[in-house]
């Protein structure tokens, strides 16, 4: 049975609820009255939220008596359903209390999209100092990043790191250039400002979008941080790992965010200080003279200073190597969005040594030119020892940024290999085994040379063991380091042949026609591939040390059948 009300009657309850509305604007509590019965008490919880979201706008005057004359117009009849009346009031509270309705966020508590663009909605810009805080699974806490930011509606932003890896480092966009400029180090790397897939940890329009587009926002509790009330919102996007963030109450300017645990870390990114400003300075929107800088127009990698800007620009998620049982820590992050692949850097304490970790969402179709064949559990591996040709694969694929904290140093190792569907590729300028700790810690296992049957050389070239002794000392003092390179050491003996007397000038035959196709522990064979050479194979040994400072000597050769002799 439906339920009806005389005409009076449900004058006599509007009149109720609009005495509740003004009661609710004045911060007094209303009387209790026919409003606890179910239906009016359903409208006074929806009046009471909608009073909690925003502060209440006054009508004009008069507002009252044109509702009621708007209503009395259209009636029609002496009975009336009772829930149209009550609804019409119920927008008309809505509008009383100066707030729009958000189909997500209509009550507290529910999603807090509606207080967060409500304030992003009324600035222009805003200004921040950001801290970035790892947290592994023990609780223990590390500081990545302490930045000042400034950023707009319109995309542009300023970005400084006062604290972390890239203490000093601007990443900045004014919409119609980008750059990275380290004003210590005299570099400046200029960028197309679109498209750009860079978004600086914790941006306030994304982290909006992303509860905009959440698949479930819950409210957890009300709390107080940096002196300001806040609400703490448990959020749950779609496909993805729960994380946390903090609103503040009477802004709606998120503080604070906890993200999920991935791969043991967790990271807890804050505003020490936000405000909303009209705009950013007009000296962050331009990177100013370059006069005495280093400007490179075509640097593909781009630094970051957390591992998820990395993963934002290169467009997928890394696997970071678990390495808390070691003396490496991380020192760079850079990331590719042309390649889509990420680099990870990693210093040892104290010392020189470092190691690059590059993963690939796309894997490459050729082989690098003087690999060997190695293996890492099942996988098959490209392992480059010679000094020279990896020194080249660094810059090659790794990007010059890798020789620069490489060191370019003359004993860089690389190993490259695939796994589900990805591309590995770790670089170092330490031992094997240093190398070795971060292709365990991304697979389990060890890389290691395959095993090849040693060739016996048509040709046997004598040695004096007690002279390699002496030259490997020499070498030790910083002499004849070309001894250290066997591809280097081949390309001498072969020259030798050609010209007994000395060589003046440059060498017959080029460094790149010399590769090493083999190489198993201390002995290798370098393949000569030029006509004009008297050998087509040179076969070298460690006889003195056998490790990355351990010199090379020929120990015999092959004859080129098809030598050209020069006339």
């Amino acid at each position: 049975m439906k339920l009806g009300i005389k005409e009076g009657d449900g004058m006599k309850k509007e009149k109720l609820v609009s005495e509740y509305i003004n009661k609710l604007n004045q911060e007094q509590v209303p009387d209790k009255g026919l409003w606890a019965e179910e239906e009016v008490k359903e409208l006074t919880d929806v009046i009471r939220a909608l009073k909690n979201l925003d502060e209440p706008v006054c009508p004009k005057e008069g507002f009252e008596k044109q509702l009621s004359d708007m209503k009395n117009k259209k009636k029609s009849g002496k009975k009336h359903n009772i829930a149209p009346a009550f609804w019409g009031v119920a927008a008309a509270a809505a509008v009383f209390l100066g707030v729009f309705y958000l189909k997500d966020s209509l009550l507290p508590g529910a999603n807090p999209v509606y207080a967060m663009e409500q304030a992003y909605e009324k600035a222009n810009a805003y200004h921040g100092i950001v801290t970035v805080t790892s947290i592994n699974g023990e609780g223990q806490r590390n500081t990545q990043a302490v930045r000042e930011v400034w950023a707009d509606k319109e995309g542009r932003y300023y970005v400084k790191e006062l604290q972390g890896m890239e203490e000093g480092l601007i990443t900045a966009n004014n919409k119609k250039e980008k750059w990275q400029k380290k004003k210590e180090d005299n570099y400046i790397s200029l960028y197309p400002s679109f498209p750009d897939n860079y978004s600086f940890t914790f941006e306030i329009g994304k982290e909006i979008k992303d509860v905009k587009e959440a698949e479930e926002v819950k409210e957890a509790e009300k709390v107080i941080i940096g002196g300001r009330q806040a609400v703490l919102y448990k959020v749950t996007p779609k496909g993805g790992e729960s994380y946390r963030l903090w609103i503040d109450k009477k802004t709606g300017v998120p503080l604070k965010k906890l993200t999920a645990t991935v791969n043991g870390i967790a990271y807890e990114i804050r505003y020490a200080d936000i405000d909303y400003t009209n705009g950013i300075p007009k000296e962050y929107l331009s990177h100013g003279d370059l006069t005495g800088y280093v400007v490179n127009r075509n640097d593909s990698w781009q630094l970051c200073a957390t591992l998820e800007e990395a993963e934002n620009l290169s467009g997928f998620s890394s696997k970071l190597p678990e390495l808390s049982d070691t003396s490496f820590s991380l020192i760079e992050i850079a990331a590719n969005t042309g390649e889509k692949a990420i680099k990870l850097y990693y210093g040892l304490d104290g010392q020189d040594n470092k190691v690059a970790v590059v993963e690939k969402a796309a894997l490459a179709k050729e082989e690098t030119g003087r690999a060997v064949t190695g293996s890492i559990g099942s996988m098959k591996a490209e392992i480059i020892t010679d000094a020279v040709a990896a020194g080249s694969v660094a810059v090659a694929e790794a990007g010059s940024i890798a020789a620069e904290s490489l060191g370019q140093q003359a004993d860089i190792t690389s190993i490259r290999w695939q796994q589900k569907g990805r591309e590995y590729q770790v670089l170092g300028n330490g031992s094997m085994d240093e190398i070795n700790v971060f292709i365990k810690a991304l697979t389990g296992s060890k890389a290691v040379l395959a095993k090849t049957k040693e060739n016996i050389p048509q040709i046997k070239v004598d040695y004096d063991i007690k002279t390699e002794e002496e030259t490997q000392k020499s070498v030790d003092a910083g002499h004849q380091p070309w001894r250290l390179d066997p591809a280097f050491v081949a390309q001498v003996f072969t020259s030798l042949l050609i010209y007994p007397e000395g060589i003046t000038g440059d060498y017959p035959i080029p460094y790149e026609d010399f590769k090493m196709i083999s190489k198993s522990g201390s002995s290798v064979e370098i393949q000569v591939d030029n006509k004009k050479s008297p050998v087509s194979k040179v076969y070298l040994k460690q006889l003195v040390r056998q490790d990355s400072t351990g010199i090379w000597t020929v120990v015999g050769y092959d004859k080129n059948k098809n030598y050209e002799k020069e006339k």
